[in-house]
């Protein structure tokens, strides 16, 4: 029998990671960019008698003038909000200018020390009149960037390390089939090799989530055993068509092979 025969070889791949891995990197890379854009500077001047504020962001820009003598100094804003998973306590900088706040930060965080910083940069301006100038920055593109690559290194992670790609071969000359996974740019993975005459069937497994509800289901497809065990196409489970479909593959390509009697089930609309 000729062993490139494509009715006896299926190739299967899990478009659900990539998907998922790809959001992750965008998403991840354009949320990162528009929040390091935010960006914050203050500069005042005695001889001028002014203090120029200026913000900006990835969509806008505008700016305050303030007279220099109406400054009454800056402080932490400190803002508890409670939450479904706990409380929560951002801190951002303001400049007091008598009835005013104008924020001095460029973003609000639950590390209060970075806002000290910025507030000690002005009061201690306002309380050195020897000091002319005062040239303050700040930008988003500093820590915070070390969390922000968490989300396109998800992303990375998903494509390269969990993206799974199973080669099944049925070889009834030797009663062998024959099931390979390896990362998608691999060239050879981990083989499992399995009697065809033992097999009894495709089925699909689910399990139902934790909430309840129907469509956060996940599925796997699996090729059962006479004797009761199961060979998981791949070793986890996803939400959607795709175990559905390739559960479908794998009955054809086994059918072609001369075992017609397989079972299992039909996604359930």
């Amino acid at each position: 029998m000729n062993r490139s025969d494509p009715g006896l070889r299926v190739r299967l791949s899990n478009r659900a990671v990539l998907t998922f891995g790809l959001v992750f990197c965008l998403g991840g890379l354009a949320f990162m960019w528009i929040f390091t854009q935010a960006e914050t500077s203050l500069r005042c001047d005695r001889q001028s008698g002014e203090c120029l504020l200026q913000k900006s962001g990835p969509f806008s820009a505008r700016s305050h003038r303030i007279a220099l003598e109406s400054v009454r100094g800056a402080e932490v804003v400190t803002r508890r909000r409670s939450s479904g998973d706990g409380a929560r306590t951002n801190h951002w900088a303001v400049l007091n200018t008598g009835g005013e706040r104008h924020e001095l930060s460029s973003y609000r965080s639950t590390s209060r020390s970075e806002h000290e910083r910025l507030v000690r940069q002005v009061n201690d301006f306002l309380d050195n009149p020897a000091r002319q100038v005062l040239s303050l920055h700040h930008s988003a593109a500093g820590g915070a960037v070390l969390f922000l690559l968490l989300f396109p290194a998800i992303g990375l992670y998903m494509v390269f390390g969990m993206r799974t790609v199973a080669e099944v071969e049925a070889r009834p000359s030797i009663d062998r089939l024959i099931l390979r996974r390896r990362r998608w740019w691999q060239t050879s993975g981990r083989e499992v090799s399995v009697p065809l005459s033992q097999i009894s069937g495709v089925d699909v497994e689910t399990s139902a989530s934790r909430s309840g509800k129907k469509g956060r289901d996940t599925h796997r497809a699996v090729i059962c055993m006479h004797s009761g065990d199961k060979v998981p196409i791949f070793n986890f489970s996803t939400s959607g068509d795709g175990a559905f479909r390739r559960a479908e593959q794998l009955r054809g390509m086994l059918a072609r092979a001369g075992l017609t009697v397989l079972s299992g089930p039909a996604r359930t609309p």
